[in-house]
């Protein structure tokens, strides 16, 4: 049972895809969504550079300034979004909060059922490029997290990646307990050299797809992970893919290591990633 999304939103198009999908599962699960703005004070303060001797005064006023600014921006932010909201007639939070983006959303995390945010993101002050916070918070995130590119399709056709690890089989346990889209049509893919090992792999997690009543098939390919579930996802038209994702010396590495960089760049589209 879902009952609260939390999504931390930007002024960007990626933000606004993110909040369209979310509103979309909470009139499917009768849910609340939380949009949090965040108000990057950390790197406000780093934005004022070395004070100067003798010009305290002037750099607290400087920083008084911008974070009022950033205040009536924040504010102005999550006000636009409650509107969208009320026009679906979805029940909203609004939360506006000071911080550095990873460890805010983190902590606002903690209360909500799960994340839906884009898959580039402008929270840090100052940013005018993707500023990697998605991946910063994946790796500390105890719940789901769906990250959403500018445009999406109606989700009709599931992709499943597994590959018998255990943050993969989490990613599949709490796609199928949060129940959003279970009545879809599901495909469970292993990319493996070893057809044995992969079919043994694919016959237990489909045991676990079995007891959810949900319609789905398998299916065994070999190559480069990237390059087939990229090609895989075009040729089926998949328009979600659940994967899972692994912590490793302090770098946040999703199932299939280095390649999720390339996911995340080429996919196209909403990805469900847990750890």
């Amino acid at each position: 049972m879902i009952k609260n999304i939390l999504v931390p939103v930007d002024e960007s198009q990626y933000s606004k895809a993110a909040a369209n999908l979310a509103l979309e599962i909470a009139k499917r699960q009768k849910a609340c969504i939380s949009f949090l703005a965040i108000i990057d004070k950390p790197d406000i303060e780093k934005s004022l550079g070395p004070v100067p001797l003798g010009g305290m005064y002037y750099a607290l006023k400087r920083e008084e300034k911008i974070l009022t600014e950033e205040e009536t921006r924040a504010k102005n932010l999550v006000d636009s979004f409650e509107k969208l909201s009320k026009k679906e007639n979805v029940p909203c939070h609004l939360i506006v909060r000071e911080g550095t983006p990873v460890e805010v959303i983190s902590d606002e995390a903690k209360y909500h059922d799960f994340t839906v945010m884009g898959l580039k993101n402008f929270f840090k002050y100052g940013a005018k490029e993707d500023d990697d916070t998605l991946e910063g918070f994946i790796g500390k995130a105890a719940e789901p997290t769906i990250a959403v590119p500018e445009t999406f399709k109606p989700i009709e056709r599931i992709l499943i990646t597994y590959d018998g690890s255990w943050p993969s089989a989490r990613a599949i346990h709490s796609f199928l307990q949060l129940n959003i889209w279970n009545d879809k049509k599901i495909t469970l893919l292993n990319i493996s050299e070893n057809k044995k090992e992969a079919d043994i792999l694919l016959d237990r997690m489909a045991h676990l797809l079995e007891t959810y009543d949900v319609k789905f098939d398998k299916v065994h390919k070999y190559g480069k992970p990237e390059k087939i579930i990229l090609n895989f996802r075009k040729e089926k038209d998949f328009n979600l893919i659940v994967m899972g994702a692994h912590s490793r010396d302090k770098l946040t590495r999703f199932l299939f290591g280095d390649t999720t960089k390339v996911l995340l760049e080429k996919a196209q589209v909403p990805l469900f990633i847990d750890h």
